[in-house]
């Protein structure tokens, strides 16, 4: 059975109150093991959105470089570049290469993305136009009619 963020806080609440057996056996005989790995991880649920029902994924080895480079991808997006997968993994290397605590990442694709998902970024195509409109279009366009 999973519970979700809140019914996990609700249940932590209860053994705080009676303990940790008596919340077993008031909630569908939980074992005390796994309300006592609840009540460690309490402040984390309470961050959780109160729906989620698991707190899945690593935190970031290299934080401190993640964060230059999300400085870095919201200048490049201020300024209206768009920033490809591939710009923000030799980024990294550039970066790593500067820091000795991230000498050792590898920037893969795969680190690339999942750094994308823990940000909230997307990645999008490029669009440009293909072709500039001469200047004389308008005339030319009037003399066709």
């Amino acid at each position: 059975m999973s519970y979700t963020a809140s019914e996990k806080l609700a249940i932590v609440k209860y053994a705080e109150a009676h303990g940790n057996h008596a919340a077993g056996r008031h909630y569908d005989g939980l074992s005390g093991s796994i309300i006592r790995l609840w009540r460690q991880q309490k402040e984390r649920l309470e961050k959780m959105p109160r729906a989620k029902k698991n707190n899945r994924g690593r935190p970031p080895v290299f934080p401190e470089m993640e964060s230059k480079l999300m400085e870095w991808i919201a200048d490049g997006r201020q300024q209206g570049t768009g920033i490809s997968i591939v710009e923000v993994r030799l980024q990294a290397k550039l970066m790593a290469k500067s820091e000795p605590s991230a000498a050792s990442i590898k920037a893969s694709y795969g680190w690339a993305h999942r750094f994308m998902e823990r940000n909230d970024l997307s990645v999008r195509r490029r669009m440009t136009l293909a072709q500039q409109l001469p200047a004389d279009h308008d005339a030319k366009l009037l003399e066709f009619q």
